[in-house]
């Protein structure tokens, strides 16, 4: 996976991460924004509403929250298999240089004494 700006490079695992913690952050502000609805749903907005409004608001609060949870551990799944698949990569690169460097030893001729015409 490329940079976003920069093309030619590889996405660095450290921006992977701070994806992730953002992602993380905006869905944490959007939880305490979910639970403060429901918590103002159940005991602020109307008191004649009683035991059907509060199972409303924990209703709210625990499918928000959890599938804002579930959506944020998919997406730190991703981002380890991503950077899992860099450092694979990366030894992958370094295997296939070493090999190939390798090879082109194997295949030069070894420098010693030029052969001499026989008298």
């Amino acid at each position: 996976m490329k940079e976003l700006f920069e093309q030619d490079r590889a996405i660095s695992p450290s921006t992977v991460r701070t994806a992730t913690l953002l992602v993380g952050a905006l869905f944490g502000v959007a939880v305490g924004l979910i639970i403060l609805q429901a918590l103002l749903s159940m005991f602020g907005a109307d008191p004649t509403g009683g035991f059907w409004l509060f199972l409303i608001g924990l209703t709210q609060i625990s499918l928000g929250a959890g599938l804002l949870l579930a959506i944020y551990m998919m997406v730190r799944l991703l981002g380890e298999g991503l950077m899992a698949q860099h450092r694979l990569h990366d030894r992958l690169t370094i295997l296939t240089d070493e090999l190939g460097s390798h090879r082109t030893a194997a295949q030069t001729p070894a420098a010693g004494p030029a052969d001499t015409p026989a008298e």
